[in-house]
């Protein structure tokens, strides 16, 4: 198992329950694999798991130099 991973600043499932369920597949498939606007971000694997798929306003990484990126 790896020690970080790279995991998206809002979780494809949260995104799905915030509205994404409505929108057409092309644009799912730019949400999850949006390199432009930085939608991923490296995690430690602790983290990862930590988050899962809970929506960014209630998880904030330990870190708190990065709660505002």
């Amino acid at each position: 198992m790896s020690a970080f991973g790279i995991d998206h600043i809002i979780p494809l499932k949260e995104a799905w329950r915030s509205g994404a369920s409505s929108w057409t597949t092309p644009q799912r498939q730019t949400l999850a694999n949006d390199l432009t606007d930085s939608q991923f971000i490296a995690v430690s694997a602790g983290s990862n798991h930590s988050m899962g798929d809970k929506d960014p306003g209630n998880w904030r990484p330990p870190l708190a130099s990065r709660w505002c990126t």
